[in-house]
């Protein structure tokens, strides 16, 4: 980690096509990068990559609409519409082409722009974003669902029940530390819980396949182990893969 990815800044509030999105930016040298999260994640997962880039490119990332901190409307979840705010984006920085770089549900944004505006992208990079509909991917992504509402007593408490996770065995930084930490806004009940908007992933179940929809069927067959008042505790159980989606 350097001196330009250590700490965790508050982002900036742009008002994109009628909704305000929560965006960062990265000072550089080189072509725009616009960098699109994953399906429950937010934009300090390219912090890491910012780290990596050093200043050879403009990097651009930002909250899409229903997470972190952008705003959360009643609907308006579909592709066309985050490819919509995506267009927006580069009109608002006036960047005429830039480089689109995507990871899981934002590479597939990155796909539906890149096929719509073919001409304001210069290079279009996709992570793990594979239209891959068999029965063990959609087991992974429906954990990452499984969190959103639940209420953790504290950060520290969540942050320590994700450490043990086995995909982060070993390989836990201050990467992760702010990525989940961020995740985060404190609940009703005095604890904390996902910044994520339930219904901005529930929409997508009337989305073209209905993959969205058997996601959620999914999730809702392997839940989290909590008390009925959605309020995980020490002793939660938690089965959560690839949660940085």
């Amino acid at each position: 980690m350097t001196a330009r990815t250590s700490g965790a800044e508050a982002p900036r509030r742009l008002n994109i096509n009628g909704v305000s999105l929560a965006v960062h930016e990265w000072p550089g040298g080189g072509p725009a990068i616009v960098a699109i999260h994953g399906l429950t994640s937010n934009h300090t997962a390219w912090y890491p990559i910012a780290d990596v880039l050093g200043g050879s490119h403009r990097l651009i990332a930002y909250d899409l609409r229903g997470r972190g901190d952008s705003e959360k409307p009643a609907k308006g979840y579909s592709l066309a519409e985050h490819a919509a705010d995506l267009l927006g984006l580069l009109d608002h920085f006036g960047l005429d082409r830039a480089v689109i770089m995507g990871h899981s549900l934002g590479a597939h944004i990155g796909v539906r722009f890149a096929s719509h505006h073919p001409d304001r992208v210069a290079k279009l990079v996709l992570f793990d974003g594979g239209l891959d509909v068999r029965a063990e991917v959609f087991d992974s992504i429906a954990p990452s669902v499984n969190r959103l509402g639940v209420e953790f007593p504290s950060v520290e408490m969540f942050l320590t029940i994700v450490k043990v996770l086995p995909m982060f065995e070993g390989r836990w930084n201050d990467h992760l530390t702010r990525h989940f930490t961020y995740d985060v806004e404190p609940g009703p009940g005095g604890g904390v819980r996902s910044k994520v908007a339930k219904h901005a992933v529930e929409e997508k179940s009337r989305g073209p396949g209905e993959i969205a929809s058997t996601i959620l069927n999914r999730a809702r067959a392997a839940p989290f182990r909590r008390k009925s008042s959605r309020t995980a505790t020490s002793d939660t159980k938690v089965h959560w893969n690839q949660s940085v989606r």
